[in-house]
């Protein structure tokens, strides 16, 4: 039976809420064991790694981790954007 362990360890976005025209950081981590990180919109990225984002809306990023496990391990976050 195959083990069930998280590749994905963290997903954060700093700040959550930011005015139109800035920008957040989306940070993750995974375990050594994960082979592939994708985020919604933004495509693949590196196992480990941060990304800038400055939506001009209220928008949703989810990150999926693979690795050699059953399924993939997702999460979600939302930047809210003010006026």
């Amino acid at each position: 039976m195959a083990s069930m362990e998280q590749v994905l360890l963290s997903f954060e976005a700093t700040p959550r809420s930011i005015q139109a025209g800035a920008s957040a950081l989306l940070s993750w981590s995974t375990s050594a064991k994960c082979t592939k990180v994708e985020i919604t919109n933004l495509g693949e990225q590196p196992t480990t790694g941060s990304v800038k984002v400055a939506p001009s809306q209220t928008s949703e990023y989810c990150i999926t981790a693979s690795g050699p496990v059953r399924l993939p391990n997702r999460s979600c976050i939302t930047i809210t954007v003010g006026g």
